[in-house]
């Protein structure tokens, strides 16, 4: 690699966490240069700004989610426990996404169209692979899919207050039992009257 591939990948890579950490508005360019051993100046020449940075780790970060691909062919148990994985192993990506939606001012996604082609075409399988026709059903079975996986992972500290003492096997193996059946639900629905795919 690189030297300049190799200094981009650290910034990146600082950045991810550090934005992750503190946010869009709390992180802070001192302290990923310190961290990436990259200084401001490299930084802003590659990246143009706190903003630009944010998108470059965002598309980034997303690019290497798509690789690990949580939804594919299997049982619905099979693609809630892939999407969960996915989650539980990627928790800067949920940050991150839940950082971005609170800072979104109506503007661009950065790598909108990357990642709405990824998202189709994710749809297309659960199509192909259930036999669902309608494919704003799907698309909306897809985002409760990995709203319900991510759930757990997104809130830890609101599992945690309702979990029963002493009882997180319990609550865990139920948990996971009604994410299955609602996964299952949701991939039979499918109402082919209004096809419009």
């Amino acid at each position: 690699m690189r030297d300049a591939e190799a200094t981009r990948r650290r910034i990146l890579d600082a950045a991810r966490a550090e934005f992750s950490r503190y946010g869009p508005a709390g992180a802070r360019i001192n302290r990923i240069a310190s961290i990436s051993a990259a200084n401001k100046e490299r930084i802003y020449a590659n990246f143009g700004s706190k903003e630009g940075l944010f998108d470059a780790v965002m598309v980034d970060t997303l690019a290497v989610h798509g690789k690990m691909k949580g939804v594919k062919y299997g049982s619905p148990e099979e693609i809630i426990d892939r999407l969960h994985g996915t989650h539980e192993r990627a928790p800067e990506l949920l940050r991150l996404m839940l950082w971005e939606a609170l800072t979104l001012d109506g503007g661009d996604l950065p790598g909108e169209e990357e990642r709405r082609k990824y998202y189709k075409e994710r749809v297309s399988v659960l199509q192909k692979e259930y036999g669902l026709s309608n494919t704003a059903n799907t698309a909306a079975a897809l985002f409760l899919l990995i709203g319900i996986a991510a759930w757990p992972s997104t809130m830890p500290q609101l599992k945690a207050l309702v979990t029963p003492e002493g009882n997180n096997k319990e609550f865990d193996k139920r948990l996971f039992e009604l994410m299955h059946r609602i996964a299952a639900a949701l991939l039979e629905v499918d109402d082919d009257n209004d096809n419009d795919g």
